[in-house]
């Protein structure tokens, strides 16, 4: 199993990112995704942490079968919220005995559930000094081009991302519409950050449309208008101005 890091190093990547499915159909769909998409040879395949703890096994047991299944290369996603330290590093040594080794280490959204606990590490950084605790790990961290929603200005976030970077392999960005926002993102961090032992990997919707409009949330990041009206099955206005969403302009209608 190649390690993302390497990947990284060696050029230039590409990748896909899934939920691990709730339902038979969401499973269905999955497989069949996978099945497509796996002839494209991606440099690796990201599995997220969806809905807090509930997510470990679902997200374990995906992981897993990929990297038993196919020729794919998974990386797993953690969070901080919602477990103990102990969970955590119970999940990180579970991985590596299945064999995985890329992993994305993760603050998470605050839990929906009034029941659920805080969580013992309160952020990413500390998830990257478990997980290098334990050994054998690519870790990424993410990172946030215009600054993450919790930070209190992009100076700080800045350092936060610096703090993080120095102690994992490679980061990951937030979507993003403008490529302006990922330069300035580069030119901000330190040179230690921008030499090819610390990967980067900008990420960007293929298409966005209404329907996606939660995708978005607590990004800072608006989807803008063009986009939507440019994905697959949206039929564009001439009236269509940039920055209108969520409101689209009109004449825009979906044609499917």
């Amino acid at each position: 199993m190649a390690k993302i890091s390497d990947l990284l190093a060696a050029g230039r990547t590409f990748s896909f990112e899934f939920f691990p499915p709730k339902t038979d159909g969401e499973r269905q769909q999955l497989v069949r995704a996978l099945r497509e998409l796996e002839p494209l040879k991606p440099s690796f395949v990201s599995i997220t942490y969806r809905g807090g703890r509930s997510s470990r096994r679902p997200t374990t047991e995906l992981v897993t079968a990929i990297l038993r299944t196919t020729t794919l290369t998974p990386m797993a996603h953690l969070i901080c919220v919602a477990h103990t330290r102990l969970e955590l590093a119970e999940i990180l040594v579970d991985l590596r005995k299945a064999g995985v080794e890329n992993l994305m280490a993760l603050g998470g959204d605050p839990p929906s559930d009034p029941d659920a606990i805080e969580g013992e590490l309160r952020h990413a950084v500390e998830l990257v000094e478990l997980a290098r605790s334990i050994g054998g790990f690519s870790i990424g961290v993410a990172a946030h081009p215009i600054g993450h929603p919790r930070s209190p200005d992009l100076a700080s976030d800045r350092a936060f991302l610096a703090e993080k970077l120095a102690l994992a392999d490679f980061g990951v960005t937030q979507f993003f519409f403008e490529l302006d926002e990922y330069l300035r993102l580069v030119d901000d961090l330190p040179g230690s950050c921008r030499s090819p032992r610390c990967g980067r990997s900008p990420g960007w919707p293929r298409w966005a449309r209404p329907s996606r409009r939660p995708w978005s949330r607590g990004s800072r990041r608006p989807v803008r208008t063009p986009l939507v009206c440019a994905a697959p099955g949206w039929s564009c206005s001439p009236n269509c101005a940039s920055g209108c969403w969520p409101r689209a302009s009109p004449g825009c209608t979906s044609t499917r």
